[in-house]
């Protein structure tokens, strides 16, 4: 498997938002799974990125996945995932178990 197939970031990575109060909602065929803003993480974003750069060097561009919100599920094959940040947009991706992606190519 592609390791470009895992993390699904994008079209475009927004840059001028403030990460401290973002409102991100998700839906998994189309029922709200998560509905939650970053304020209201366990480990704040500051401390975060405090720990993380004392460990490693952050550089521009880089980007730090903290984890999700309540309400995590197990998907399968052909399950679609929607995530939504108000002053983004909204990110689908469809789900394809290894066995299919195999079949595929």
């Amino acid at each position: 498997m592609n390791a470009l197939l895992f993390k699904p970031l994008g079209p475009v990575i927004e840059t001028e938002l403030d990460p401290l109060t973002i409102k991100v909602e998700a839906r998994l065929n189309d029922e709200e799974k998560q509905n939650s803003s970053t304020e209201l993480m366990i480990i704040s974003i500051q401390k975060m990125i405090s720990y993380l750069s004392k460990v490693m060097t952050l550089k521009q561009g880089d980007v730090i996945l903290t984890g999700s919100p309540a309400g995590v599920e197990c998907v399968g094959n052909g399950d679609v995932i929607a995530c939504k940040i108000k002053e983004i947009g909204i990110l689908r991706n469809t789900f394809v178990t290894a066995r299919e992606y195999a079949k595929s190519h």
